[in-house]
């Protein structure tokens, strides 16, 4: 996976830099660095985030997941 692989399967997602970053558990900061290409993406990243994504597709069709829009402390 290059960068731009990573920004179109988050986009396609449907989630913002920060909203990824959340569900990895880590900096925003990072995910821009990624998507930059300032940071690797190794073999271990990319499978963290596609079951991150995925996740968040099964939840956002399930119901359970909260929009970016509904978030009241937006980072």
């Amino acid at each position: 996976m290059d960068r731009f692989e990573l920004i179109l399967m988050r986009l396609k997602g449907g989630l913002k830099q920060y909203e990824l970053a959340q569900l990895l558990g880590v900096p925003s900061t990072i995910i821009c660095d990624l998507e930059r290409g300032r940071r690797p993406i190794t073999p271990e990243i990319e499978k963290w985030i596609g079951e991150a994504i995925t996740e968040a597709n099964r939840k956002a069709s399930s119901g359970k997941l909260v929009s970016a829009q509904s978030n009241p402390n937006p980072r």
